[in-house]
């Protein structure tokens, strides 16, 4: 008979020391409760409900994308208690579980295999509590268990403390076969200090080639380095990263169902400012705008929390670079990122290279406000020039025309003229085509951080102008981008001019 194990699906959170101020209610929520360092007490009488963001358990996700066939629930608890679990499933609620019960240290319930939904755990203290840990886990034969190595990518520009911080967190969180690349666009970070010894941390210095080209670096790296990764997991600079975020990534990917190989694992963003407040959990791309999904959901409550697990199915869903996971393998050094510096890079690769997007509760991060790193060249110039790069590959025409026209009446009809004409710069920048693009890498990265003004020119002929040659000449546009070699060898013209003609050499 093959021999099984126990391996932890979730871990139970109860400590908050290290997370962003007013994080608790992600956690949990209760009367009478105390969090310790190393756990919860409760006084008797007092009650501890775990139906929240971190902590529930959505066996219908892990049930379908990786092999799980059977849940576990373990608490380190010791007094007496009453305990109840719920599975939440299509708007209504089960008790699985309703319990009276003396622990002194060591408590497993099985939850029968099948019941579907997501499941909660409710404690009530009869005398005082103790709980000291916990999680979900699933029993399997080793052998289940896939080998990976994902290794981190962190593209950077000059946000030394939030790396410094983060890296803190890394150092201690990432399992034995993580590593991370520390992708440095502003080159002000100290190899000394990254670096370390057994290769698991490295620091990449890199050109402000922009969140594509250092994103792209990063995979580049770990494409071609001798520690043979199977997965990065590329990371904004400017982040809190929960380290269980990382865990769940990890086990997820180790017991993924082979038909889930191609997919990529999406990580929420929260909010800084509001942290319980959830920006977006996946978004789509029409070809004219984004539509934010679970957008502005407030975790802290429940009926948003079920919302929240509710599955988005959309063939144009994308995952968001602050944090997403994705496979190394399937010819990725012919089928890199598009060299778009910022905007829908990471919508246009999710398109061409993801089978789906996987999200799981916990797994994400808090993130600035967007609002704050916005200026008028990024905002119209770049998502402009980007958008119709994107369409050119994956929409029509059509989308591209709305998409121009919808942006210049919205600019115009607010009487933002350097808006119409940066949106006017992005079309006559697409329409120089693909080599254009990559030649002038460096005068869009200095003319997006300088947020410099558009020539002030007769604004309804330009329009006008450009209209009939963005009709005449998007067929050929659209075809050149499609026929893009997005391969190491271009991006080594961009990102590490030192290594272009090195073949899959790597070259220190």
């Amino acid at each position: 008979m093959m021999e099984k194990e126990q391996f932890l699906l979730q871990s139970i959170l109860l400590e908050t020391r290290e997370r962003p101020e007013g994080s608790a209610p992600l956690y949990w929520r209760g009367d009478g409760v105390k969090i310790r360092q190393d756990g919860a007490e409760m006084a008797a009488g007092g009650t501890l409900d775990l139906f929240t963001y971190f902590n529930l358990f959505n066996h219908r996700k892990w049930h379908k994308y990786a092999r799980v066939e059977n849940v576990r629930l373990l608490l380190s608890i010791y007094g007496s208690f009453r305990i109840k679990i719920f599975a939440q499933q299509n708007g209504s609620s089960k008790t699985l579980v309703d319990s009276f019960t003396h622990a002194a240290g060591r408590l497993a319930i099985d939850i029968p295999h099948d019941e579907p939904g997501i499941y909660s755990v409710e404690l009530r203290a009869i005398s005082p509590v103790r709980i000291l840990g916990g999680g979900w886990y699933t029993v399997a034969p080793p052998s289940l268990l896939r080998t990976i190595k994902p290794a981190v990518i962190i593209c950077t520009y000059k946000r030394e403390e939030y790396v410094k911080k983060n890296l803190e967190i890394l150092r201690v969180a990432l399992p034995a076969e993580w590593g991370c690349f520390v992708v440095d666009n502003g080159q002000t970070l100290d190899a000394e200090k990254i670096n370390s010894p057994d290769g698991r941390f490295k620091l990449v210095p890199n050109p402000n080639t922009g969140g594509s080209g250092g994103f792209t670096r990063g995979i580049v790296e770990a494409f071609r380095d001798s520690g043979e990764w199977t997965h990065v997991v590329l990371m904004d600079d400017d982040v809190i990263i929960e380290p269980e975020s990382i865990r769940r990534t990890d086990m997820l990917l180790r017991l993924l169902n082979p038909q889930y190989d191609k997919h990529f694992i999406g990580g929420a963003m929260l909010r800084m400012d509001a942290c319980t407040v959830q920006q977006e959990a996946g978004a789509t791309w029409n070809g004219i705008f984004v539509k934010q999904k679970k957008h502005q959901l407030d975790l802290a409550h429940r009926e948003e929390l079920l919302e929240n697990e509710e599955e988005v199915l959309n063939s144009n869903l994308y995952a968001g670079w602050w944090y997403c996971a994705l496979p190394l393998g399937n010819a990725i050094e012919e089928d890199l990122p598009l060299p778009l510096f910022l905007r829908y890079d990471d919508i246009e690769y999710s398109l061409r290279r993801a089978g789906g997007i996987i999200y799981l509760n916990g797994v994400g991060v808090w993130h600035e406000p967007f609002l704050a790193k916005e200026n008028p060249a990024r905002r119209y110039f770049l998502s402009t020039r980007n958008a119709l790069i994107l369409n050119s590959r994956h929409f029509t025409i059509m989308s591209s025309l709305c998409f121009v026209v919808s942006r210049l009446l919205f600019r115009g009809l607010r009487l933002d003229g350097e808006g119409v004409r940066h949106i006017l710069n992005g079309v006559e920048e697409f329409l120089a085509g693909p080599f254009a693009v990559v030649d002038a890498y460096s005068q869009i990265s200095q003319r997006v951080i300088k947020a410099e003004p558009p020539e002030k020119q007769a604004i309804l002929p330009r329009i006008i102008s450009l209209g009939r040659r963005l009709i005449r000449e998007y067929p050929v546009r659209s075809r050149e981008f499609k026929e893009m070699r997005l391969n190491l060898e271009m991006w080594d013209t961009i990102n590490a001019p030192e290594l272009a003609g090195q073949g899959a050499e790597h070259v220190e």
